[in-house]
């Protein structure tokens, strides 16, 4: 769902997507667009002062809400914390980062590029995959659970419930659930691990 305030530009987005004309900022626009009830919103206008009065719309509206805002200036970041932004980002920020490392770095970056790659056309991507409660992945180490062998998949880290991350996770780490598993492998197989994570013990065969 995307909420654009000028009409005109409406013509410009993909038509597989829902939009509303009006402002982002106004308690009535999100609310007839689900604010609700919905998962997440990203504020991403040119303004950050508009942003920041979206977040904290939004945020007033639904408290359980996850907040991606767009930061213009340094300074708005704290300012788009304050109101309830879960995440912000600084394209300029981002992008004076990724030309640097284009310098420094350009081999990690190509490797970082295909990792993450959505396009289909590269065997390796990173994923992060939720063990669920019950999981027959829950309370197994990363050795024992298989992951590696029975799967060709690495563990970059696990995120715990509470926020710890497990860097380079070693094989005698132990797998809880509610855990987040960063996994890289070939998409096929990540599916699969992402069923086993979801998977009751007793439904494994």
């Amino acid at each position: 769902m995307i909420i654009e305030s000028e009409e005109k530009a409406v013509s410009e987005i993909d038509p597989k997507w829902l939009v509303i004309i009006g402002d982002a900022a106004s308690e009535k626009t999100l609310r007839d667009a689900g604010i609700t009830h919905a998962l997440g919103l990203v504020a991403a206008t040119t303004t950050d002062a508009t942003n920041i009065y979206i977040v904290l719309t939004a945020r007033s509206l639904n408290p359980n809400l996850k907040i991606i805002a767009r930061a213009s200036e340094e300074r708005a970041q704290k300012h788009l914390k304050t109101a309830g932004a879960d995440v912000v980002i600084s394209p300029y920020l981002a992008a004076g980062h990724r030309i640097a490392q284009s310098f420094l770095r350009p081999k990690v970056l190509d490797f970082l590029d295909i990792a993450t790659a959505r396009s289909g056309t590269f065997e390796m991507i990173i994923e992060e995959i939720r063990v669920a409660q019950g999981s027959a992945l829950a309370h197994a180490t990363v050795g024992s659970s298989g992951i590696h062998h029975q799967f060709g998949i690495m563990i970059l880290a696990i995120r715990r419930a509470d926020g710890e991350t497990r860097f380079n996770p070693v094989a005698q780490d132990t797998i809880r659930a509610g855990d987040y598993l960063i996994a890289m492998g070939e998409p096929s197989q990540l599916a699969k691990l992402e069923a086993l994570a979801g998977q009751s013990a007793a439904q494994v065969p």
